[in-house]
């Protein structure tokens, strides 16, 4: 593929689809065999592609951006299930779970003294907690 900025790009026509389909819907791109059959690959494959190409596990991916989407259900004060299901969790265990893993802090912790704000604008995410007075 060619990218007019900086000439040939390197990424694969294939992940680059992968991750555009991820990012426009979560919750229902959150299975590698799915997305795999949409690239044209076995799902052994568009993991090793992906992992080769994005630098993370497609896995990994996968998960990171379920909790960025429930998070920023939360940061709108939606419910911790309703947060969880906009993330693609089965339920708000699992996502309090996972949030509790990668944060160490559970989003009802969080959400029970204060709020949450996400700034996406940069390749990182910023969760800044501000006490509710």
């Amino acid at each position: 593929a060619f990218d007019f900025a900086g000439g040939l790009d390197p990424m694969d026509t294939r992940v680059r689809q992968t991750l555009n389909r991820i990012e426009k819907d979560t919750a229902r791109s959150s299975r590698p065999k799915e997305l795999a059959i949409l690239a044209g690959l076995s799902t052994s494959r568009l993991r090793h592609l992906f992992t080769e190409q994005v630098g993370i596990s497609l896995s990994s991916y996968l998960l990171w951006q379920k909790v960025l989407h429930a998070a920023r259900s939360l940061g709108e004060q939606y419910s911790l299930t309703t947060a969880a299901h906009a993330g693609g969790f089965a339920d708000s265990a699992h996502m309090a779970r996972t949030f509790r893993r990668m944060f160490g802090i559970s989003p009802s912790d969080l959400t029970a003294q204060g709020s949450i704000r996400l700034d996406t604008s940069s390749d990182s995410l910023l969760v800044q907690y501000q006490a509710q007075e």
